[in-house]
């Protein structure tokens, strides 16, 4: 494959559409899923989904331009079975009996699925990722809902950010029994969820739109008539709509976990705080006085309110996240 392109950049090149749309099966999937459950329209949100059944030269140079930006790429790869063939004119009789992969690569504004449907494709998409890697020194991120799959070339480095795994992980089990109904969907939404977390530990002035950042502060609910504990208090929160990623830290009162706001895909710390001592309800309110009166970007910036889980016996505070790990490891990797 010739590496004689230049990956330039174009600001309004989310005007065209080099590839083909999903197949047919596969696009009816994903509107059906995005018109039955929010979350997953939220998941797709701002998307183009692109389709294509090879990776050769041409797909290479034409598409150049949309990679030029991204900061970083999801990729995960899936196979199926002919029977969920997706359209019956897309393989040659010599593949029916085959398994075939499939490909999906997410970054901002785009996902490209690609069917490998010959032996070139894998081959010809790990030099275009290689040279892309090389090119634009560009994270590439693995994502996998099975542990089984793997990916790991020689030519590419891939990131492993700690804990990633586990984050799409608890995303695919709560919704899995929904998900089961969607296997073609299936074959590609690892990516898109790995994409749409990841966001979040990047800096915001490395995307074209950026104001994924700022979502939340456009949310605004209050379910029923419930009344807010003080005017500080931003939202009173659903319990239904958070959806625990992983285990942050913990400290002498409370453990701190990531959670997704469901409704808007937006990553949350919430603090959630023992009961088994005995003036932890002093402790909670005299916190939660400091969380409304001051705020800095040294400590938290941002106090969104607090949360009644029905298994939890205290009420939890919801706090930004910050991505860049805790105050411990980052003194650990500086000094040390």
């Amino acid at each position: 494959m010739s590496t004689d392109i230049t990956l330039s950049c174009d600001h309004n090149y989310r005007k065209s559409s080099m590839y083909s749309a999903l197949p047919n099966k596969m696009n009816n999937e994903l509107m059906s899923i995005i018109k039955g459950d929010d979350v997953f329209e939220k998941l797709f949100e701002n998307i183009e989904f692109q389709y294509s059944n090879h990776f050769d030269d041409s797909f290479w140079k034409e598409t150049a331009v949309l990679f030029n930006k991204a900061p970083f790429l999801t990729l995960s790869v899936s196979v199926f079975h002919p029977d969920q063939m997706l359209s019956t004119n897309q393989v040659t009789n010599s593949q029916f009996n085959k398994e075939i992969k499939i490909y999906s690569i997410c970054f901002e504004f785009y996902c490209f699925v690609i069917s490998a449907t010959n032996a070139q494709t894998e081959q010809s998409l790990i030099e275009f990722l290689s040279f892309y890697q090389k090119q634009l020194h560009c994270s590439i991120f693995y994502c996998s809902f099975d542990e089984s799959t793997r990916f790991n070339p020689s030519t590419i480095k891939i990131s492993n950010r700690d804990n990633k795994n586990e984050e799409i992980f608890r995303f695919y089990s709560h919704y899995k029994t929904l998900l089961d109904n969607y296997p073609l969907v299936l074959l590609f939404v690892p990516s898109v969820v790995c994409y749409k977390i990841q966001r979040f530990y990047m800096h915001r002035q490395l995307f074209f739109d950026d104001t994924f950042f700022d979502a939340f502060e456009k949310y605004k609910y209050t379910p029923g008539d419930k009344q807010k504990e003080s005017e500080s208090q931003k939202y009173i929160f659903d319990p239904n709509d958070f959806l625990m990623l992983r285990y942050l830290g913990n400290g002498s009162t409370s453990t701190i976990f990531l959670y997704l706001h469901t409704k808007t895909f937006y990553p949350f710390a919430i603090k959630e705080f023992r009961s088994d001592l005995d003036n932890i309800d002093q402790i909670i309110e005299r916190e939660q006085k400091f969380y409304e009166n001051y705020s800095h970007p040294f400590i938290v910036y941002y106090y969104y309110g607090n949360i009644k889980f029905p298994n939890k016996p205290k009420k939890s505070f919801i706090l930004e996240f910050m991505s860049n790990g805790t105050l411990a490891e980052n003194i650990k990797s500086f000094f040390f």
